[in-house]
């Protein structure tokens, strides 16, 4: 299991600095979607080994995370709405 700290760590990787060929393809994880969240969430984490920094094909991606709760779609369609006003 991955420590808080190790996380906090994991955030702060520089992605003008990483070698790209070292990261997750995003392409390639797989997740079976009829297990349970934890589980998901640890073959996740397995599967990348860095959730805010991974590839997708030769482009290196750095993800943040909400505390919101909000998923994307949420957050697009209020980007979306915003943009119209």
């Amino acid at each position: 299991m991955v420590t808080l700290e190790e996380l906090n760590e994991m955030r702060q990787a520089d992605i003008r600095t990483v070698d790209v060929s070292q990261l997750t393809d995003l392409r390639d994880v797989e997740i079976n979607e009829k297990d349970n969240v934890k589980k998901r969430v640890a073959q996740y984490m397995e599967a990348v080994k860095n959730p805010f920094l991974m590839k997708i094909g030769s482009y290196a991606v750095k993800f943040s995370y909400s505390e919101s709760g909000e998923g994307i779609e949420e957050r697009m369609l209020a980007y979306i709405s915003d943009m119209a006003k």
